[in-house]
């Protein structure tokens, strides 16, 4: 081997050896940068869900002093939507940043949902069969909001007279889209009367499944079945 190329080896061996240490300080910089974002971000969510509990309590406590039913009724319906919210962003404040674990958030979205709505003794339960994908921040938001404006509206109207009740919530993923179906075995409805009939809460439903480019439908199927699905990525 010529002195040439012994000298340009060494060189090229100096020059990676810098090239290796720069690479590792730049990786240790980017962990440090990103560990901080990371933490900033989730004291912003840990932010918001701490003022929307604040918005959430003070509805309830506005509730007590009602006495007109219906406007309890409407401010429990607003007071359900904030917890939704809320319960992404305490979700968000304590895990990855990015996505969010359907399985764990749609069971305990459900669970609240039960635990805030007045049953007046009747023996409602529910069945939960989630497909554990993660999800975007924004898609969980417009999907948790969904299903909690079913789940409510299906807890509100689906089982009158009835004493006992079985709501079902499956979550799954086939060929590259999300189904989501929500199953009720309570009285149905009158769809002459539902298409006449367009309340705040299927508006909510249409925007919010419009913004995930997804398609649904409302079905009498020995109860009530609301289907969505949307494109996964």
């Amino acid at each position: 081997m010529t002195i040439l190329n012994r000298t340009i080896n060494g060189l090229l061996m100096i020059v990676s050896y810098f090239m290796i240490i720069r690479y590792k300080k730049v990786n240790e910089e980017l962990k440090i940068l990103y560990k901080e974002n990371e933490t900033h971000l989730m004291e912003i969510h840990h932010r918001v869900k701490n003022n929307l509990q604040i918005i959430s309590s003070m509805i309830g406590i506005a509730m007590h002093e009602m006495e007109d039913q219906k406007t309890k009724d409407i401010l429990q319906t607003i007071r359900q939507r904030i917890n939704s919210m809320s319960l992404i962003h305490d979700k968000l404040s304590s895990k990855n940043i990015g996505s969010v674990s359907t399985k764990d958030f749609i069971e305990d979205l459900v669970e609240k949902i039960f635990t805030g709505f007045e049953h007046n003794g009747k023996n409602i339960r529910n069945k939960i069969d989630i497909n554990d994908i993660p999800l975007a921040v924004e898609t969980c938001l417009n999907l948790g909001m969904i299903i909690n404006e079913v789940v409510y509206n299906s807890l509100k109207h689906a089982f009158r007279d009835r004493e006992n009740g079985i709501l079902e919530v499956k979550l799954k993923v086939t060929e590259g889209k999300v189904y989501l179906i929500i199953k009720d075995d309570g009285i149905g409805f009158k769809e002459e009367a539902e298409q006449k009939r367009k309340g705040l809460g299927l508006l909510i439903i249409e925007d919010l499944v419009g913004k995930l480019q997804g398609q649904y439908q409302f079905s009498n199927e020995n109860g009530t079945m609301f289907s969505l699905s949307f494109s996964y990525s």
